[in-house]
């Protein structure tokens, strides 16, 4: 059925609702197999009733990459957005604010402490010593660790006063810089 879907869906978001989290999981990885390019979104629950330490930090990941792919949806081809009824029942921001929750800073900027940490909690971050899921910040020193919901690993920003010194993307102890 789904090497069915992906050769007749055209144009427009294709929402395929399955019965459970499991059957969502095994169509979105046939879809990916089946489709080309950047077509086919698993949209997972945030998992509220996982426990942290069985949580998945990729599934925060995978469910902001869904509605973000949602909302700048271009009209271009077939957009398959894969889920579960206890997914659709979470509340997603409207566009506005998620728009108006992206910290963008740059390497060499001036801005401080206080102002990053202030932008994290209005946008719903929690503060922990280290970051471990999407959704964290830790402040140690003259480094803050940020643990987006828009990527699958943290950042770590170090700074020289108020100067973005550096910026890492870090992994499995080690640190990728860019």
């Amino acid at each position: 059925r789904w090497f069915v879907l992906s050769n007749v869906a055209e144009k427009g978001i294709h929402i395929v609702i399955l019965p459970d989290k499991e059957s969502a999981e095994y169509c979105s990885s046939d879809l990916y197999n089946l489709i080309e390019g950047d077509r086919v979104f698993y949209l997972p629950s945030l998992g509220k009733n996982i426990e942290k330490s069985n949580y998945k930090s990729s599934l925060g990941v995978q469910r902001t990459a869904a509605i973000g792919k949602i909302l700048t949806y271009d009209n271009t081809g077939p957009l398959f957005i894969i889920t579960y009824p206890e997914s659709l029942e979470e509340k997603i921001p409207d566009s506005s604010a998620l728009s108006s929750s992206i910290l963008t800073i740059n390497k060499g900027e001036e801005i401080s402490f206080e102002e990053i940490k202030e932008s994290l909690f209005n946008s719903g971050f929690e503060k922990t010593d280290f970051v471990s899921s999407p959704g964290q910040f830790a402040v140690r020193g003259s480094i803050i660790d940020i643990f987006s919901y828009s990527f699958n690993d943290p950042y770590r920003i170090s700074f020289f006063g108020n100067e973005i010194e550096d910026i890492h993307i870090f992994d499995c102890g080690y640190l990728i810089h860019f």
